[in-house]
């Protein structure tokens, strides 16, 4: 769907706006209810949904929240703890090597 993710270490599942759930087809009667937290204590209600991430020609599980407030895709630690990446800060660059 979009190369425009942020990986953030700090996640522990993957987000992304509801826009693009709708986009996807996701039914929020088939989500689970859950909360979405963030790094200042707050929750908000979501929905989360079983997914695919396809990633450099590899599918990996993903537990995918419906960020319903929220512009951000975050690609969390469900999908980053399988795969081999490197950070590269000076540059601004993620390297990804499934």
């Amino acid at each position: 769907m979009s190369d425009r993710v942020i990986p953030d270490t700090g996640a522990d599942a993957s987000a992304i706006p509801w826009v693009d759930c709708q986009s996807l087809g996701l039914d929020p009667s088939q989500g689970m209810p859950s909360l979405i937290g963030g790094v200042s204590g707050s929750s908000a209600a979501t929905q989360s949904f079983l997914a695919w991430v396809w990633l450099d020609g590899q599918e990996f599980p993903c537990l995918l929240q419906a960020e319903f407030a929220g512009s951000e895709r975050i690609l969390g630690r469900d999908v980053l703890n399988r795969l081999d990446i490197l950070y590269r800060g000076p540059s601004g660059e993620v390297v990804v090597n499934p």
